[in-house]
């Protein structure tokens, strides 16, 4: 297997745990050929530029959540935004696979020059892809692990329980970035309860 479809492999390898994971990816960096390990450096370094500039270029801003308030009523504003971003990042890159895999089992000759073309046809989208993808999930719901958390947070804080009541009377469930900023609050007050008793 030549070095273009090492590295064609391992960023597929990385797609594939989306959002970029870098804790799975470098199990594969230890793994693979000098190619795949510059590839892997080179989408490392780029990812924050990349989301840097999606960011500052189509208005996002990160997301505040505090839960001593009432749920924020654009809390969704940009979810279709993100749904959209992902899918036009999506169509690409799925082009640039299938061509991977084209270019992989079929009997043709070997091009240089299309084997870079497919690669930058899936790298560059998938950039894009990882970026909405991440944004994304924090619109999902919880699952039986996190609701059970979640319960005990507002069990043990008045906060957190008077926060999910308010989020309940909209007519929906706590969301993941909602979960994350009760679990943090609660964190942070355990914190400082904890240093004041030492």
């Amino acid at each position: 297997m030549g070095g273009c479809e090492c590295g064609f492999l391992f960023i597929g390898k990385i797609v594939l745990c989306f959002p970029l994971n870098i804790s799975v990816a470098e199990e594969s960096y230890h793994r693979e050929d000098d190619y795949s390990r510059m590839a892997f450096q080179k989408m490392v370094r780029c990812r924050p530029v990349i989301e840097h500039y999606f960011a500052e270029t189509i208005g996002i801003k990160k997301m505040k959540i505090d839960i001593t308030r009432k749920p924020p009523a654009d809390l969704f504003k940009n979810h279709g935004r993100y749904r959209l971003g992902a899918a036009l990042f999506l169509a690409p890159s799925l082009c640039g696979l299938l061509l991977i895999a084209w270019i992989i089992l079929s009997d043709s000759p070997p091009s240089d020059t299309l084997e870079m073309v497919a690669f930058g046809l899936f790298v560059v989208p998938v950039l894009g892809f990882s970026f909405f993808g991440g944004k994304l999930q924090a619109y999902k719901g919880l699952n039986p692990a996190e609701i059970k958390e979640l319960a005990a947070l507002m069990e043990k804080h008045p906060e957190v329980r008077e926060y999910c009541a308010k989020v309940t009377e909209t007519g929906r469930q706590p969301i993941m970035a909602e979960f994350e900023a009760c679990r943090e609050w609660a964190e942070d007050v355990d914190f400082k309860a904890e240093k004041n008793i030492l």
